[in-house]
């Protein structure tokens, strides 16, 4: 029964408008506590998705800021998983995630996404092989650039990544 809701969550998050995938985000995000639901979301391609939406999303509106936030969100605490963190490698999971703070992007990079990218980042580098792998693809860089940007947006982010060490 319990795979059924998680199959019925990631079909909102495939088929339906954002505001429902946003709701539908922040249920899974609950849910992938239990290491039952992660190997189901896993089996049931649901990290293929989540990266999926974060790739090609275009953030325009607050309402897909929102749900570019609540994937993220699940993306971490589901990288607390070895075998999730391998799956997000394999799934060039990494290359996205850079992609969503990389500094020469013409969309500036909001708190919340830069704080919430960084989490998954920092979660996934616990992992010698994907610590490697993001230094290689120059997220080092990339991070370095967020944290030297100036403006007040630049100061909470620096505050939040800061927390997070």
């Amino acid at each position: 029964e319990k795979l059924a809701v998680v199959e019925r969550l990631l079909q909102v998050l495939r088929q339906d408008e954002i505001p429902y995938q946003c709701l539908a985000a922040e249920v899974i995000y609950v849910l992938v506590g239990s290491s039952q639901c992660r190997e189901d979301i896993r089996n049931l391609q649901g990290i293929s998705t989540f990266l999926g939406h974060l790739k090609w999303r275009r953030r325009t509106s607050q309402t897909e800021e929102s749900l570019i936030v609540s994937l993220l969100r699940v993306l971490g605490r589901m990288a607390s998983d070895k075998a999730c963190r391998r799956e997000i490698s394999q799934f060039n999971g990494i290359k996205t995630l850079l992609n969503l703070i990389h500094p020469d992007s013409k969309r500036p990079v909001t708190p919340p996404v830069a704080i919430n990218t960084c989490a998954v980042l920092i979660q996934l580098s616990l992992s010698e092989d994907l610590s490697y792998q993001i230094r290689r693809q120059d997220g080092v860089y990339y991070l370095g650039v967020l944290l030297c940007q100036r403006g007040s947006d630049s100061l909470t982010i620096k505050a939040q990544v800061y927390a997070m060490k």
